[in-house]
C-alpha cells in the first residue's frame, strides 16, 4: 500500500513562493493501478519524488 497524507511542497522562485503541491492525500491499495494525469507544471513529478 502507498499512503500519502497532506503532502505539501513549496518552491521559492525569487521572492515568490510556488505551491507545487498543497495538501495532497492519496491511498493506493495493493494490486491497484493508478495513473496520475494533469497539465504540464501541475506537480505530477513532484508528487512522485
Amino acid at each position: 500500500m502507498i499512503h500519502l497524507q497532506d503532502v505539501t511542497r513549496i518552491y521559492a522562485s525569487g521572492k515568490t513562493a510556488v505551491h507545487a503541491l498543497a495538501g495532497v492525500s492519496l491511498e493506493i491499495g495493493r494490486g491497484e493501478f493508478v495513473a496520475i494525469m494533469g497539465q504540464s507544471g501541475s506537480g505530477k513529478s513532484t508528487l512522485m519524488n
